[in-house]
């Protein structure tokens, strides 16, 4: 969610089809702003908007508690306004994110319905940026509110560190080595290289699902054949290839050709391959959320304000993970498969189709048009999900365990997170108040 800010900077300016460009006047016909009868120029360079998960089930309705009077004897309480929000922080967020929201300048905060969740780094009072979370939904408005504060404390991070707002000096930049090597480890990334090679030698031409055709002109590289695939369509067209490189196979042999028969069979061993990673980077998958699953069981049993404190949204938080370090690929098979698991991503939550991807939306529309934007979102969403569990104090039982699980299993990507966080924690007042951004400015 960036604006239009120095634009010479921003991936992909200088490319005269100017793919940024066309997707801000997308995304400002479909009204953005909230209300589908205006249209929204708020568009922020290079990505859109940020969008909540997409989470199974309803949420209540809870009328917002009163804050409560600060106790004197509380540590670096939160202050900022008086407000609601400030409430939720001297709850239940540990003292140093209490201390280090102290510190940094304040993003705007509008609450609203259960929908809501985005960071906006261009709008709001000030050069801080604005949030938007629900208000009045229980435990679901701390879940919302620290995962989007989240996102402010990486942008306002970059914005304090390297005097810009170029989404490109972002704070959670310095996950993208730890999610890759946690990732290849945990089984989410894997190489499907080979997909795309076949792709772009021979193209595709064939009807996909019911009898919509799926057409990938020969030539065309992971970018432009991405851009045609549909939400599900990644993994449909792995499983056809699986068929159509027997058949090609099949072809070369009645050719008689040593070389065409060589050929053939290495692509049928490729393909064969990127099915075989496929199936069990999904399995792998299933049996992470299986830990999370009991993690989440037993804290429900042990804490008396599981739903209160939002900690029942924690799982969905760490699915998210999964979806973003796998670039959305395990989900896309999940909606191709279509198959009812509560082990699925989709059973607990996810980002929307082609959020990390530059695969289709459900619109039709292809929000990410180049790389720089795409690992933008995927790190800048872990990041927001990593300060999530690191910021909750977890209660009355001061229960932590997905934190502590995201330590364990992806300790690269949060040794960066750690690392980053406690240097931003360390940034002198005199820094902030000499920043071009300054919050009086």
């Amino acid at each position: 969610m960036r604006k239009c800010i120095d634009l010479e900077s921003q991936p992909g300016f200088q490319n005269i089809y100017a793919p940024q460009m066309q997707q801000a006047i997308d995304r400002g016909l479909q009204g953005h702003s909230g209300d589908p009868k205006n249209i929204d120029w708020g568009y922020d360079l290079p990505k859109p908007q940020t969008e909540p998960i997409i989470r199974p089930g309803d949420i209540p309705r809870v009328e917002p508690k009163p804050p409560k009077p600060l106790d004197p004897n509380m540590p670096d309480p939160v202050n900022t306004t008086g407000s609601y929000w400030d409430t939720l922080f001297n709850r239940y967020a540990i003292q140093p994110v209490r201390k280090l929201i102290n510190l940094f300048p304040n993003p705007t905060i509008q609450g609203g319905n259960k929908s809501l969740g985005s960071f906006n780094g261009f709008t709001g009072k000030g050069n801080w940026g604005r949030i938007k979370t629900p208000k009045g939904y229980g435990g679901y408005d701390i879940h919302v509110l620290y995962h989007e504060y989240g996102h402010a404390i990486d942008h306002i991070g970059g914005m304090l560190e390297n005097d810009s707002k170029n989404p490109l000096k972002e704070t959670s930049m310095e996950l993208l080595d730890g999610m890759q090597k946690d990732g290849v480890k945990l089984g989410w990334i894997i190489n499907d290289s080979a997909m795309y090679d076949y792709i772009e030698k021979n193209g595709l031409h064939f009807v996909i699902k019911g009898s919509r055709k799926m057409n990938i002109a020969k030539g065309s590289n992971k970018a432009k054949a991405e851009s045609k695939m549909k939400p599900g369509d990644r993994f449909r067209i792995i499983e056809y290839l699986v068929t159509q490189v027997k058949k090609d196979l099949n072809k070369a042999t009645l050719s008689k050709d040593p070389v065409k028969i060589r050929r053939a069979k290495d692509e049928v061993k490729k393909i064969n391959a990127v099915f075989d990673a496929d199936t069990k980077r999904q399995k792998d998958a299933q049996d992470f959320v299986k830990e999370l699953v009991a993690i989440s069981k037993q804290m429900k049993k042990s804490m008396p304000d599981y739903n209160e404190t939002g900690m029942n949204e924690h799982i969905g938080a760490f699915t998210d993970i999964i979806d973003a370090i796998s670039g959305g690929e395990i989900y896309d098979r999940e909606l191709a498969e279509m198959s009812q698991n509560i082990y699925n991503l989709g059973s607990h939550g996810t980002h929307p189709s082609g959020y990390y991807s530059g695969r289709q939306t459900y619109a039709g529309s292809v929000r990410n048009h180049n790389m720089d934007t795409i690992m933008e979102f995927r790190r800048a969403e872990v990041w927001a999900q990593l300060f999530l569990f690191y910021a909750h104090d977890g209660g009355k039982s001061k229960n932590t365990q997905f934190l502590e699980h995201a330590k364990k299993t992806m300790p690269e990507t949060y040794k960066a997170f750690e690392t980053a966080l406690q240097r931003l924690m360390a940034i002198p007042q005199s820094v902030i108040d000499d920043s071009k951004f300054h919050r009086h400015t």
